[in-house]
């Protein structure tokens, strides 16, 4: 976990990226009047072994002002790309956060 980085517990703070700020693409998912997929996805994400560390990318982006999936390889590079990853202790712990964050996005967009 990134130093300084408290576990994300229900309604805990959001995680960090290696730069130290909440992913654009969390606070785009969380955000109620931003779009969805066609499926009514805001959000998805994948984990992978980056550099010895378990990392948590989105696989669902914005990219020319639309939502789009993304294949794994091209989630992974554009999250390496944009150092936009959050860094998770194992596959465990990335499914986990993966999970909660799937659910406060579920409950911030129903407000």
């Amino acid at each position: 976990m990134p130093r300084g980085q408290k576990p994300m517990k229900g309604a805990g703070p959001l995680p960090k990226t290696p730069k130290g700020v909440t992913p654009q693409w969390l606070r785009r998912a969380l955000n109620p009047k931003t779009p969805t997929t066609k499926n009514n996805e805001t959000m998805r994400t994948s984990s992978f072994e980056y550099e010895g560390k378990e990392i948590l990318v989105p696989t669902i982006r914005k990219v020319d002002g639309k939502l789009k999936k993304l294949t794994p390889k091209q989630a992974l590079d554009m999250a390496i790309a944009k150092q936009d990853y959050v860094i998770t202790s194992s596959p465990k712990a990335a499914t986990s956060m993966s999970r909660r964050l799937s659910d406060k996005v579920t409950r911030k967009r129903k407000k």
